[in-house]
């Protein structure tokens, strides 16, 4: 098909482009005619290739952290966690008044079982604020909600329980109160964090015996505290938790380390024990 000339020596030299060259050419120039007209122009429903793509959204879809590594464990959190406590331990120690960024930062420590400790020792002075009482109302409930359902229970734990009974506040922050230590009994229903908390309960009223007087009918705060524990708590755990309180409170109360006590003495302290009792008894009610 090709055109050729046959020259004297016997050599072919082309005399005009090959049908290849011609396709080849006439392909380019058909593809640029292509290239140059919309897509659109020949297809109404073909997609405009310059539009922004939408990608699905996965906000709904939960994370999957399980592939993550944990960063901190074994010794290495452990000795994180003290350094984040002996940091909070000296800026708590230092002669300055405690800020709102300070509280504001706790929840994201409040895991660690010495900063629970820590703040239910503050917790007190930051909820009588009015300047930083907003900030101490939730982290009262995050430090409630941190505490660990363990057997036997953190030590952290029942120190900051301690702090937390221990406190006095003003009668509008009574429901608040009652209601964290409600949260407890419900984080914790164990029979040994029970029995604690009866048993913080029932000495500070044994020595608040003293300051009331007998002819009073208001029932006193340390028995409204019992009474919502023990309304809190499974009635099995409730029954042998208490019990066991009063027989500790007894044991603590009628003996003495220095020695034997005196009639009159002993005598004081058994009518004190009875009356615990007999309030005890009256503010249950039937539940007794």
């Amino acid at each position: 098909l090709l055109s050729k000339e046959v020259l004297n020596d016997g050599s072919a030299f082309p005399s005009g482009p090959s049908l290849d060259d011609s396709n080849d050419a006439s392909m380019a120039d058909a593809s640029s005619a292509v290239s140059s007209v919309p897509p659109t122009a020949n297809d109404p429903n073909a997609e405009d290739p310059t539009a922004p793509v939408s990608f699905p959204s996965r906000e709904s879809t939960p994370l999957d952290l399980a592939p993550v590594r944990r960063r901190y464990f074994g010794p290495n959190l452990t000795l994180s966690q003290e350094a984040i406590a002996d940091a909070l331990s000296q800026r708590l120690g230092a002669k300055v008044k405690q800020n709102s960024r300070l509280l504001s930062t706790l929840p994201a420590f409040i895991s660690v079982p010495r900063v629970r400790t820590l703040s239910a020792c503050h917790l007190e002075r930051w909820l009588q604020s009015p300047a930083i009482s907003g900030l101490a109302r939730p982290l009262f409930v995050e430090l409630v909600q941190a505490m660990r359902n363990v057997e036997p229970p953190l030590k952290e734990d029942i120190a900051a329980i301690d702090y937390i009974l221990a406190m006095k506040l003003k009668a509008n922050q009574l429901n608040t109160h009652i209601e964290n230590i409600k949260a407890i009994c419900r984080a914790i229903p164990t029979l040994s964090v029970s029995r604690h908390i009866f048993l913080q309960l029932l000495r500070q009223e044994y020595i608040e015996l003293d300051s009331r007087s007998k002819s009073t009918q208001v029932a006193p705060p340390g028995m409204t505290f019992l009474v919502s524990v023990y309304e809190t708590l499974p009635s099995s755990i409730a029954l042998g938790a208490l019990a066991s309180a009063l027989y500790d409170v007894v044991g603590e109360f009628c003996s003495s380390e220095e020695g034997e006590l005196s009639f009159s003495e002993t005598t004081s302290r058994a009518d004190r024990i009875i009356t615990l009792v007999r309030t005890v008894a009256s503010a249950l009610g039937a539940l007794y």
